[in-house]
């Protein structure tokens, strides 16, 4: 278990709309052609981090030592 000294806050507002958005992730992933999963996972991605999740991401980057 990793203490910090603050904690973190960017994900509170962001989590449902993030986990929304993973789920018609998923969706769409599992209806997609198997040759179009790559491309389709790669802007699915991409979208899903510009939302929030990537701003999650360097929070707990920065404070969770490696």
């Amino acid at each position: 278990m990793v203490k910090t000294s603050s904690p973190l806050t960017v994900g509170g507002p962001l989590s449902q709309p993030l986990i929304d958005k993973a789920k018609v992730i998923y969706s769409e992933l599992i209806r997609c052609a198997p040759a179009q999963f790559d491309s389709r996972w790669d802007a699915l991605l991409a979208d899903w981090k510009t939302s929030g999740a990537q701003a999650v991401i360097d929070e707990r980057r920065a404070k969770y030592p490696n």
